[in-house]
């Protein structure tokens, strides 16, 4: 029933059945991850013993990094054209459009907003801690499954990050598409020996979110989730009970697949249903 009335075509009446039901979902899926933490020491009781907890302190969040008093969406549009040397000059058309939409007023309330202060994101700063201790390598990984989990799935930033790494990086969780103005990178990656500069990643970051301003302006639609929240407990793909899986759950020796050099890759391995453990269905 309840999934049902969160059909409804009016918007006023579903609204309510919609979040009742993601919220039993979320509830649902509470249990589902104790379940899983069972099954997992059943399967892998080794991971149980002698396991030490650590705590990585939250970052340092950074002052607000809009400098420019009078930056607004046409002179942002017109550095995306400059930058990407597009000669679609519809797209400043459509900056001029978005006024209507009241952006350059968003724009300035960030200029002034004493909570506009970008920090690390928690997948992010784990990683961080994982390279200022030099365990990056998938053999500091157990199992050599070197993903990091997360409560939620990974927002755009953190998704189009971990997609820029080189080298051995770890799987994450698929990505909401969610953006979020409070995100920044790790320090530690003004040390060049780790792989990447640190103002080649902001160039890459840049580029992408380019690509997604101009796409969003032609399409009239955006990559989004309503909640950043999923109703399933998510497991790796690497616990399911697959006959014809490349890698043996039993067997800790050969490498695992989430090892891959491509990120989409990692993510498609790794990211798995709880239906795997035979936790039962749950609200979607």
């Amino acid at each position: 029933m309840i999934s049902q009335r969160a059909k409804d075509g009016e918007m006023t009446r579903s609204e309510p059945w919609c979040k009742l039901r993601h919220f039993l979902g979320r509830w649902l899926s509470y249990r589902k991850a104790a379940l899983g933490i069972v099954a997992v020491s059943k399967r892998w009781p080794e991971l149980f013993l002698d396991f030490e907890v650590t705590m990585v302190p939250s970052g340092s969040r950074l002052p607000n990094p809009i400098l420019r008093s009078d930056l607004t969406s046409s002179i942002i549009m017109q550095h995306i054209v400059a930058q990407d040397k597009s000669q679609d000059l519809q797209l400043l058309q459509e900056a001029e459009d978005l006024k209507k939409m009241e952006i350059d007023d968003i724009i300035r309330a960030s200029q002034i907003s004493r909570n506009f202060r970008p920090l690390l994101h928690a997948e992010v700063l784990v990683y961080e801690h994982i390279l200022k201790s030099g365990q990056t390598a998938v053999e500091c990984y157990w199992n050599r499954w070197n993903y990091i989990g997360s409560s939620k799935p990974t927002c755009r930033l953190c998704h189009y990050y971990f997609q820029a790494l080189q080298g051995d990086k770890p799987g994450v969780r698929s990505t909401h598409n969610n953006l979020y103005r409070n995100w920044r990178l790790p320090e530690c990656h003004e040390d060049e020996s780790l792989g990447l500069a640190r103002d080649e990643l902001l160039s890459k970051l840049a580029k992408r979110l380019r690509t997604d301003v101009v796409e969003t302006l032609k399409e009239k639609k955006i990559r989004r989730k309503a909640r950043d929240s999923n109703t399933y407990s998510s497991f790796p793909d690497i616990l399911r009970m697959n006959d014809n899986s490349s890698v043996s759950i039993d067997s800790p020796n050969q490498e695992s697949t989430a090892s891959t050099d491509k990120q989409d890759e990692s993510v498609v391995q790794l990211e798995g249903a709880t239906g795997a453990m035979n936790l039962g269905d749950s609200y979607k």
